[in-house]
């Protein structure tokens, strides 16, 4: 091998030397690109499925809170039928025990009537309440001609005033004041 030859040959070789050296490090820049794009999709993901579990978690906790607002709701509506219920038995009890009623009446009429004033009744009571039982009163009261549309009760008037007790507002007026008290009865004790 000449001079000349073994020149090209060390060039070559130096070269090919050189080619492998780039390709070998080229590789290993690759290699690294790869490594580290795989570590940043495995890091996205991870903030991904941590997002997913999170959101995922948000949701479940408010399908949650939603049930058990509705759950509340649904007893809250229950609790109020209920007493509701309470309410109106109290209302037919008054109404259905003659004694009962007409004792209320005459403590109504004895605490709230003047001398002279008209008492007006509904038709349900106008076996109950005569001008006779008003009369018993001492208090110089007249029964009106006609009936009113209470479901029980009176409404007593002069020409320049009328004072209602009936059973209705009466309840309502009641209910006010005692529903809390009736609620705690009901569901607390």
């Amino acid at each position: 091998m000449s001079g000349t030859q073994a020149l090209v040959q060390r060039i070559l070789q130096d070269a090919e030397a050189t080619c492998k050296q780039i390709l070998s490090k080229s590789q290993q820049e690759a290699d690294e690109i790869v490594k580290q794009a795989r570590q940043q999709i495995a890091d996205q993901q991870a903030v991904i499925e941590l997002q997913a579990l999170e959101e995922g978690k948000e949701t479940d906790r408010r399908r949650m809170s939603v049930a058990n607002l509705d759950a509340r709701k649904s007893q809250l509506y229950i609790k109020q039928q209920l007493v509701d219920k309470a309410y109106l038995e109290a209302k037919r009890i008054l109404l259905d025990d003659d004694v009962r009623y007409l004792a209320f009446i005459s403590s109504m009429l004895m605490n709230n009537a003047d001398n002279g004033e008209v008492v007006s009744i509904c038709r349900r009571d106008a076996s109950r309440i005569t001008q006779q039982f008003l009369d018993g009163l001492g208090k110089n009261l007249k029964l009106a001609d006609t009936y009113v549309n209470i479901d029980g009760g009176v409404i007593i008037s002069m020409s320049a005033y009328e004072k209602n007790l009936s059973i209705d507002l009466l309840l309502r007026q009641s209910r006010e004041k005692s529903e809390s008290k009736v609620v705690q009865i009901l569901f607390e004790g």
